[in-house]
């Protein structure tokens, strides 16, 4: 697998470190891709993954371990939103996997469905 970290900010104040896994060989080339677009969807489409869904979401808070804190700028006290993400093609191959550590205190959530 290949793995990609990135840090989210909004308002040059950081939000999210999510760390992604993507599939070998098929996306071998993915972090040149990235570095030029930015953007994971941007990618994908240009290694031809024109559509995906996401298949699984996991959603839980813990503290914020040191890295976290410091990567989102946390107190000592700071505590994370985490996702576990799965996410598939048209024909339901994984396309990419993922964590995300959210600052609690920075973002909400909203389940529809």
């Amino acid at each position: 697998v290949i793995q990609i970290r990135h840090l989210r900010l909004a308002n040059s104040t950081p939000i999210c470190l999510t760390t992604a896994w993507f599939p070998l060989p098929r996306f071998a080339r993915i972090a040149t891709h990235y570095q030029r677009t930015g953007s994971i969807t941007a990618t994908l489409s240009k290694l031809g993954v024109t559509g995906y869904r996401r298949k699984r979401t996991r959603i839980s808070a813990r503290p914020a371990t040191p890295e976290e804190r410091a990567l989102l700028e946390l107190p000592r006290s700071g505590l994370v939103l985490v996702t576990a993400a799965l996410d598939v093609d048209a024909d339901g191959k994984p396309i990419q996997a993922s964590n995300s550590c959210f600052a609690a205190d920075r973002v909400g959530v909203v389940v529809e469905s």
